[in-house]
């Protein structure tokens, strides 16, 4: 077996260095890709939940807004049907014109 040189040593770990480089260097530039499209995903997410609490909020509000609107309406016919003999008056009327 052979005496080992420290020349030719540093001479193989120095090619071993230089040919992993390019594996070495696109590791990262995938790692930095992979790693921003994580935060793209993440993003979208995110956005999607704001969008749809968004849209809830509208809902509710729409359907608050439409109950009240029919609430003033039944108060309005109920009001404008408060006056019993008129209401017997047209009752009779209609009972009349049917005999």
């Amino acid at each position: 077996m052979p005496a080992p040189n420290p020349a030719t040593d540093v001479v193989n770990a120095d090619v071993l260095a230089l040919g992993l480089s390019p594996a070495v260097s696109m590791a990262a530039v995938y790692q930095s890709m992979y790693h921003s499209l994580g935060i793209l995903y993440e993003n979208a997410v995110a956005n999607q939940k704001i969008q749809s609490i968004a849209a809830d909020a509208v809902l509710v509000e729409g359907l608050v807004q439409g109950l009240a609107n029919t609430a003033i309406d039944v108060v309005e016919d109920v009001a404008a049907a408060a006056d019993p003999v008129a209401e017997l008056a047209a009752l009779l009327k209609a009972l009349n014109k049917g005999h």
